[in-house]
């Protein structure tokens, strides 16, 4: 971080500039409440980076002992890095896109920034309030009043010209919490993990799945481990089921079934410590897509592979190597559609081929594979397998064309997070 006071103003595809944040630190912010392994000075810093260009820190204040090294530290581990600038003071930081004020250790999310930012409006203050109590902490204000708020800020002896309104913003189910103590971390935390969850998950992954991954990643929180590391650990586990898949004995197969849907829950883990630590990647997202899709037809073309050295059929083997393969080729037109380009659910509603697409690209169908493996009728997933993907792949063959013949330019489009 260097020592700046001048900063290029960034403007968006509309041109308006982009909002502008500082940190005015009051009371006690302890560096080892940690919510989500991050100290909550560092998790607010990265929080305003998604919603702001520049992260002002006036060395006027008093930060926690700690906190800029620790930020520091933190910086260093990621791929994205928030553009902060150590000033002289509060007053006189460049605020053309208005600005977000933080005062008291809070954990919050991107959308409660957004909300406050469209409730200024042209020429407002925005106040984060539960009912029944004061304001948070976490301020917005409209570029022509950015000023008068800052002055009021650090001198509350200097209220708020009359002219300028302010707004309170409820934040109903948005991420909002005081952290005062390590009772309070801990609810934060849980909120931050609650929010990790994606929505396109399935009724299973809801209910059941992330309840699981959610246990293990509040435990791992806390470490050094790093999304990436967590998907390469958890591919080898996948692996070994595959393997034993492969063997064809009740028992192996049974015990891969198993180990296999044990690699699916924890396949959660990782894109969740992405979003809580704020880790996303480039080489993470692919990393994961293209494992789970190895891991996907490595079990299928297993289980074929089993059958046959249990029952000695041919078409057992035949079938399941049609169907690896297929489900290899599967991957590409889903990892343009889905994950390259742009995220359908960012461009409307998805249509009815999208919804079969990403149903059948699910991986629910572990929870079958070990009903099977339990009633040593696991060969019977090989013939609807196989049938599945042969009508998976045309579906997907045909939305990947729909989609790279389609005028929406895709670089306009949003990408979806690991």
């Amino acid at each position: 971080m260097e020592h700046r006071v001048e900063v290029n103003v960034s403007r968006g595809a509309s041109g308006v500039a982009a909002p502008a944040a500082v940190l005015l630190p009051t009371g006690a912010w302890p560096i080892d409440w940690r919510p989500g392994g991050m100290s909550v000075f560092t998790r607010a810093v990265y929080t305003l980076a998604q919603v702001a260009d520049t992260i002002y820190l006036p060395k006027g204040f008093a930060f926690p002992a700690g906190a800029v090294d620790d930020l520091r530290a933190e910086m260093a581990r990621r791929e994205t890095r928030p553009n902060v600038v150590l000033t002289e003071a509060a007053t006189g930081v460049l605020a053309p896109g208005g600005l977000f004020v933080l005062t008291e250790p809070l954990v919050f999310g991107g959308e409660l920034c957004r909300a406050l930012q469209s409730a200024a409006g042209g020429g407002a203050v925005a106040s984060c309030r539960r009912a029944g109590e004061a304001p948070s902490g976490l301020w917005f204000a409209a570029p022509a009043v950015a000023d008068a708020l800052r002055v009021w800020l650090v001198d509350p002896n200097a209220p708020l010209p009359a002219a300028v309104p302010v707004v309170e913003v409820a934040p109903q189910a948005a991420l909002c919490e005081r952290v005062s103590d390590e009772a309070s971390a801990r609810r934060a935390e849980a909120r931050l993990l609650e929010n990790a969850r994606k929505d396109s998950d399935t009724a299973v992954a809801k209910y059941f799945d992330r309840h699981v991954s959610g246990w293990i990643t509040r435990r791992v929180l806390p470490t050094s481990l790093t999304p990436n590391q967590l998907t390469l650990m958890n591919t080898a586990l996948a692996l070994l089921a595959v393997v034993l898949l492969g063997v064809g004995t009740h028992g192996a197969q049974l015990t891969g079934a198993a180990i296999l849907l044990l690699s699916i829950v924890l396949d959660g883990c990782d894109g969740e410590v992405a979003r809580v630590k704020f880790m996303h990647s480039e080489l993470g997202r692919r990393l994961d897509f293209f494992s789970d899709n190895v891991v996907n037809a490595g079990a299928i073309a297993a289980i074929g592979v089993g059958a046959y050295r249990r029952f000695g059929d041919p078409t057992y083997l035949v079938l399941s190597l049609l169907s690896g393969v297929a489900a290899l080729a599967c991957a590409w037109p889903v990892y343009a559609v889905f994950f390259r380009d742009r995220a359908p659910a960012e461009d409307g509603p998805p249509s009815a081929l999208h919804r079969v697409l990403g149903a059948l690209n699910g991986r629910d169908f572990v929870y079958l594979v070990l009903a099977l493996a339990a009633a040593d009728r696991t060969h019977w997933f090989v013939y609807p397998c196989f049938a599945g993907l042969m009508l998976f792949l045309p579906l997907a063959l045909v939305l990947y064309l729909r989609h790279a013949l389609s005028p929406v330019p895709r670089s306009a489009t949003a990408r979806p997070t690991r």
